[in-house]
């Protein structure tokens, strides 16, 4: 009988260590992807030509990785790379440069530009090296949207900017190339070969990749130092926290003491009929103000509706501007940390402002002098009042020297530098200006804190007459019983007297600014929260018992998203 012999069968090529059989090499294992050609090459040309347009850098890497895996050859990635980027780049210049403004405020540029980067961009491109600073952006991530529209903008010479960047363009992408080209098939071959743990590997090169990016590279630069500064200040400095952050144990008090005494809407009863939501965020600015009108200590205000007459609003605007001079502000009914208040200093910008408004506004007469923030309460079913606390807003300001520009003072300020992002962008448009030799600019556009002001505890200046003073104002409306007041003095003497002008109210859970003093300590700045916060529920609470009709949630809800839905975060002075 005729015998077979079977052939031994192929060893698993996902054999573990120390198994008897052999394993394959890595060219069986793995055989080489073969080189596109024909239909397929021009296939993979427009691919990479497509997705440099939306993402250049990584689609340079990885065309180089292609390149080290013998897919394409290199100049052909060069040259679909630099062809993608030079097409994009002068596609955002076309936008600036036909659409201007206009191209800013629709999707889905509005969401990659703000109008503070523009104006940065503009003060640049004013120095006489402002075309090498269009091209040097090509070599900074994230600055090349808004510089090459903003050339456009600004209609920078076309053909000398087109051969720049096709220049610039053509000297960075063969080098993120050579790097896809020399590391990438490395990194693929060592996630294959510790595929078990290649999503860690993937997030530490990530998070490397994040280190040097963000704090190696800046830190070869005095500017990038500078950053480096406000960055670990930031982290390690409670009062400089993002507000979501530092206020979230606020919004869990507010939510944990309602419950606690059966009702989620309990605070927002603290001030009934005051507004219509009882003062609470989201509120209206003038009919907060409007039951304290008649009191000469009351900031005189115009509120005017877009239900009215253009020419009509225009002309009350005109008049009051007359009456109690210039500058005049100008702010959204409805709107917290000075969102979208302007100063304006001309009837030409006010007649502007007032036609191109689209939502409810007020003018107030401009206040000069120190800004204070007072809290006060008064006690449920009695006829008393006191002051909580009392919190100073000081301006940040930096004196020139003759040589140096604002951004510079910006980052070399031990006080500015803290908040110096923020600077820059309120400051846009004056960043290039070479400050003269002894003259101060006040960085902070307004006394809040959302605009750069310092907040300090100030208990030493509640004194007998201004605890007086502010009961007797804050019982014009005699259903408050918790409120916070922004308040405008002359002198720190005048406000210890009690003489004072209020120029803004709130009302149920409008705590005061304690966590944003950095020589407070941050159990102390939460314990006085805490105590405040617990006056507006129990006064809530009270009220509620006596049948006071609650807050309905949605409404709450409704005006808070509006005040907090607003994109003009900064206050704006028209003067230029």
């Amino acid at each position: 009988m005729l015998k077979v012999e079977l052939a031994p069968p192929l060893p698993d090529p996902k054999l573990v260590k120390g198994d008897a059989r052999p394993a394959l090499p890595d060219e069986e294992l793995y055989p080489p992807i073969p080189t596109a050609q024909g239909s397929r090459y021009w296939i993979l040309m427009v691919i990479i030509l497509l997705f440099c347009l939306v993402a250049e850098d990584p689609t340079c890497l990885a065309t180089g990785l292609l390149v080290g895996m013998g897919i394409i050859d290199f100049w052909s990635g060069v040259a679909a790379c630099t062809v993608s980027i030079f097409i994009g780049d002068v596609t955002l210049y076309s936008l600036g440069r036909f659409f201007g403004l206009k191209a800013m405020k629709r999707a889905p540029l509005k969401w990659l530009i703000k109008p503070h980067q523009i104006e940065q961009w503009a003060g640049w491109f004013s120095t006489p090296r402002g075309m090498l600073v269009v091209v040097s952006s090509r070599f900074v991530p994230a600055s090349r949207v808004p510089t090459f529209i903003t050339a456009g903008i600004l209609r920078l010479k076309p053909l000398r900017l087109g051969a720049l960047l096709f220049l610039a363009a053509l000297i960075w992408t063969p080098v993120l190339m050579l790097v896809g080209e020399k590391f990438g098939p490395d990194i693929i071959k060592k996630l294959n070969e510790y595929h078990r743990v290649a999503g860690w590997i993937v997030l530490g090169m990530l998070f490397l990749l994040y280190l040097a990016t963000h704090w190696a590279l800046p830190s070869l630069t005095w500017r990038g130092r500078r950053q480096i500064t406000m960055k670990v200040r930031g982290f390690l400095q409670p009062s400089l926290w993002p507000a979501w952050l530092l206020y979230l144990p606020v919004r869990l008090g507010i939510f944990a003491l309602c419950l606690r005494y059966g009702r989620l809407t309990a605070f927002a009863s603290a001030n009934p009929a005051f507004g219509r939501i009882g003062g609470f965020v989201g509120d209206s600015k003038s009919l907060l103000l409007r039951p304290f009108q008649r009191d000469s200590r009351c900031c005189p205000t115009l509120a005017l509706s877009l239900d009215d007459p253009q020419d009509e609003r225009v002309r009350e605007a005109q008049a009051f501007a007359t009456c109690h001079g210039w500058p005049v502000v100008f702010k959204p009914e409805v709107a917290e940390n000075g969102a979208g208040l302007r100063f304006v200093h001309t009837a030409e910008q006010l007649e502007e402002l007032v036609r191109g408004a689209e939502e409810d506004f007020l003018l107030q007469k401009y206040i000069s002098g120190f800004e204070f923030e007072v809290v006060w309460r008064r006690n449920p079913g009695k006829d008393d009042g006191r002051i909580m606390a009392v919190v100073q807003k000081r301006d940040v300001t930096v004196r020139g020297d003759g040589e140096q520009t604002l951004e510079e003072l910006i980052w070399l300020d031990e006080v500015a530098v803290s908040r110096g992002e923020l600077f820059i962008q309120c400051h846009a448009r004056d960043l290039s200006r070479v400050i003269p030799a002894g003259q101060k600019v006040t960085l902070n556009l307004t006394g809040s804190y959302g605009h750069g002001a310092r907040c300090l505890h100030r208990g030493d200046l509640i004194t007998v007459e201004l605890d007086t003073a502010m009961t007797a104002f804050a019982k014009r409306f005699p259903g408050l019983h918790f409120a916070r007041f922004d308040l405008r003095a002359v002198t720190i003497d005048e406000l210890k007297a009690g003489r004072f002008i209020v120029t803004e109210v709130g009302g149920c859970c409008h705590i005061s600014s304690l966590f944003r003093d950095e020589s407070l300590r941050f159990s102390r700045s939460y314990a006085a929260i805490w105590g405040q916060l617990k006056a507006c529920i129990e006064a809530g609470d009270y009220n509620l018992r006596q049948k006071v009709r609650p807050v309905p949630l949605d409404e709450l809800m409704a005006r808070w998203s509006q005040a907090h839905g607003r994109h003009d975060e900064f206050a704006v002075s028209e003067e230029n």
